[in-house]
């Protein structure tokens, strides 16, 4: 297993089984092996290892802890091919950084400023605009309190107008009663 052929990350996964000379292919532990994780990975390679310590004709345990112990070996030596790769695309990138701070791409520093200059002005005129609107909100507030005033104002007026209109007519059936009556009681005065 550790004999195989560099590739790619983006490369097909493909089975490479057709080189192995020596010994047996069990798809079932070929299956666990490339789908498990590191860690289960590490602790099956210590559970066979302790088993063949404890028992050594335990032949099949041993080739187990083998096998499991080459599927480690081929992920660290892939996972060092991809820090491999990450360190040299590191490098790359901060030789580009470098090259921009020494002044490689003048121009690219001018339309940073350029751009740093614009949204300066425009961060400016925002503020003004946000200091008239505050204004702007304080004076409608001061006529919003003066419109309650004058709503709570006509409100107490209406009530007691309401209460004056109960009262006239309270005052006006009393006196339609009385007109009603009145010839009654002109009657009982003058018979």
């Amino acid at each position: 297993m550790g004999d195989l052929p560099e590739g790619e990350a983006s490369d097909p996964l493909v089975a490479r089984w057709g080189g192995l000379s020596h010994g047996g292919l069990h798809l079932d532990m070929a299956r666990e092996l490339y789908t498990s994780s590191s860690e289960v990975l590490l602790g099956e390679s210590a559970k066979s290892l302790l088993w063949v310590r404890i028992s050594p004709p335990a032949l099949r345990l041993y080739l187990g802890g083998i096998h499991y112990a080459m599927a480690l070996m081929d992920r660290v030596r892939n996972a060092g091919r991809v820090i491999g790769n990450l360190s040299d695309r590191n490098a790359e990138l901060r030789r580009q950084i470098e090259e921009i701070r020494t002044g490689a791409a003048p121009e690219a520093v001018a339309a940073a400023e350029q751009r740093a200059s614009n949204l300066e002005v425009e961060a400016t005129r925002l503020r003004s605009e946000l200091k008239a609107a505050e204004e702007q909100n304080k004076g409608l507030q001061v006529h919003l309190k003066a419109a309650r005033a004058e709503v709570r104002m006509a409100k107490g007026e209406t009530l007691v107008l309401n209460q004056k209109l109960d009262e006239a007519r309270a005052a006006s059936e009393a006196l339609a009663d009385e007109i009603r009556q009145r010839p009654e009681k002109d009657r009982k005065l003058h018979p």
